[in-house]
């Protein structure tokens, strides 16, 4: 693909790192200008110089810091879109990616742990589609994509809070999917299955919130190599390659449906997952 998304301006949360960053590399790489959105200034500033470096005709603009960068608090988010309005010149698409775990059996789940994730990735959503539903419809285009889970499915043991919000952003999908139609925008979502990023990898000095992940992933202790393994014999697609999806693998597939060739469908649940689920 060349230049698919030129002159598309992309709003991506969660986008300092990991799946974010690679959707925002990808974006950029096919011609999209880019609204980097994170908690974190220091990899965000990062991502921005990497986007400038690599593609020098595209607008790269940042929000990134724990208290600007926070998609659960209303008045971020109105900033947000007034940054990609007035530094990007609008937003066309919104890739609501921004996410974590923290990760409990039910017996054990505190009340606040269960309220971050709901509002992170469910609350963050909505205000997100929210903010920048206006200049979608101003414009009368826009796409919105919700990034769910497997989990959203068929729920895991010890992310009962993850598994509640990943499977809520389906009914937020279609919602705004029927609501947001007669201003030419598409809402959908889709669930990805292990995507090898620093959630899944099982690196114990990575903090999430002030958390080890050592003191929370299942896979504490295993080492990379047979934590690959157990990802593998769940997948059948692994089975023809060396690891599960790529957050490169996930940009490459949000550009091909977030091209305007791809603008008809709306409010559709879609599964990218190497057949973890069929």
């Amino acid at each position: 693909m060349v230049d698919v998304l030129k002159g598309e301006n992309a709003i991506i949360t969660g986008s300092a790192q990991g799946i974010g960053k690679a959707i925002a590399l990808k974006f950029a790489s096919e011609g999209a200008n880019i609204l980097i959105i994170d908690l974190d200034e220091a990899k965000a500033a990062e991502t921005k110089k990497e986007i400038n470096d690599k593609y020098s005709g595209v607008k790269v603009a940042v929000v990134a810091s724990r208290e600007t960068g926070d998609i659960v608090k209303w008045d971020n988010c109105v900033k947000m879109a007034e940054t990609a309005k007035n530094e990007l010149g609008g937003c066309s698409i919104l890739v609501n990616n921004a996410g974590l775990t923290l990760d409990k059996p039910i017996h054990t789940l505190s009340e606040s742990w269960w309220d971050i994730i709901l509002n992170v990735i469910l609350v963050g959503s909505f205000n997100m589609t929210k903010a920048v539903a206006p200049l979608m419809a101003e414009a009368k285009y826009g796409k919105v994509w919700n990034v769910s889970s497997v989990a959203g499915i068929g729920g895991n043991a010890a992310q009962i809070n993850y598994s509640s919000a990943k499977a809520a952003l389906v009914g937020l999908t279609k919602a705004c999917a029927r609501a947001l139609a007669k201003d030419n925008i598409a809402v959908n979502v889709v669930g990805f299955g292990a995507v090898w990023t620093r959630l899944v990898a099982p690196h114990e000095d990575i903090e999430i919130m002030g958390q080890k992940m050592a003191q929370m992933k299942a896979v504490s202790g295993q080492d990379p190599a047979q934590v690959m393994k157990i990802y593998k014999s769940q997948l059948p697609m692994c089975k023809s390659r060396e690891t599960p999806l790529l957050p490169e693998d996930v940009g490459n597939w949000f550009t091909a449906l977030c091209s305007r060739d791809a603008h008809y469908m709306t409010g559709q649940w879609m599964l990218y997952s190497g057949g973890m689920v069929i």
